[in-house]
């Protein structure tokens, strides 16, 4: 979201502004913290902005139209935590392909078309349909991670008609990609598409039966009745034990050319640097993947990936377990 300029800069505006560049808050005059866990929003500071004209002139229920127009297949983001009973508006930048160059804010966004009308149930739930936001560069010349954001309809009183708030709120979003994108990604690596790929699990999560590395072996081993176990074979060092698992276990963790860097390390910014090819920047395009939709590791590591400044990503859902699916 670009700076919402405001006419009186009161101390609090100039709080929220100084939260800005620790890699944390998910756009230019966003609070670095949640307001609650529970919703995953985070507030920002409102004031005139261009933007405005475009929210819709009433608090009509409308869906998302982008997939329908643009056949941009929509990301589903089921919402708890907001205010119940509750008409709002969101609205996200325009979708796009995230190794194209980072537009402005202006370009970004547009007209809001990437945006819906929709209303929370007597829980604070509500599901929006967001057609995967672009990252984008704002007007402190720096990119945030993907978002979208949320605006109230206050009804009006007796008399009076109801309007749109001028509080705004943001919700981070970790876009799905499938098997069929990620196989693209790969097979245009030599037309410098500069797309990386990380495996967010460590080794452990893969076991290898001793029954695959018998095969694995050789003819003759599988169903043998040698007493052979990957740990003693391993700790023998004899090449072809080695070289063995070696392929085994890359065959089953990780992708053509992913890059390992487990969840469960807490990354410091000089050693994924390190990790990561030359060059890399926060817009790099990068696809995060672990074992299955129910892992969780993708997710926490791109939550790690945020606070260092790496916000150009997306997450393979179905991971390995889908990629290794015939």
């Amino acid at each position: 979201m670009p700076i919402l300029r405001t006419h009186k800069k009161n101390k609090k505006t100039k709080q929220i502004r100084q939260t800005r560049n620790t890699g944390k808050a998910p756009c230019e005059v966003c609070t670095a913290r949640k307001i609650s866990k529970k919703s995953g929003l985070y507030k920002l500071q409102s004031g005139d902005t261009h933007l405005r004209k475009y929210l819709p002139p009433d608090n009509t229920l409308s869906e998302n139209l982008e997939e329908k127009n643009h056949n941009n297949k929509c990301e589903i983001v089921k919402l708890e935590g907001l205010k119940p009973n509750t008409t709002f508006f969101y609205f996200a930048t325009k979708s796009k392909d995230f190794r194209k160059p980072v537009n402005r804010f202006a370009n970004a966004y547009d007209k809001l078309q990437n945006s819906g009308v929709n209303r929370t149930d007597s829980k604070g739930c509500a599901e929006v349909r967001v057609s995967c936001p672009q990252v984008y560069l704002a007007e402190d010349g720096q990119v945030y991670s993907r978002h979208f954001h949320i605006i109230y309809w206050r009804d009006g009183g007796k008399g009076s008609k109801g309007k749109w708030d001028t509080r705004i709120y943001t919700h981070q979003i970790f876009c799905n990609v499938d098997k069929a994108f990620v196989r693209k990604m790969i097979s245009n690596s030599n037309k410098s598409s500069g797309v990386v790929i990380i495996d967010a699990l460590d080794e452990s999560s893969y076991p290898l039966t001793d029954q695959d590395f018998k095969k694995s072996l050789g003819l003759g081993y599988a169903d043998s009745g040698e007493n052979l176990k990957v740990s003693t074979c391993i700790a023998s060092q004899t090449p072809r034990c080695y070289n063995t698992y070696s392929r085994l276990r890359d065959n089953k963790t990780h992708i053509p050319g992913a890059i390992n860097l487990p969840a469960s390390h807490k990354w410091t910014l000089a050693e994924v640097m390190g990790k990561l090819p030359a060059g890399t920047t926060s817009t790099t395009p990068i696809i995060i993947y672990c074992y299955s939709p129910e892992c969780t590791a993708a997710e926490k590591l791109w939550e790690q990936f945020n606070r260092l400044g790496f916000y150009n990503t997306m997450h393979y859902a179905g991971g390995i377990s889908d990629w290794n699916a015939k």
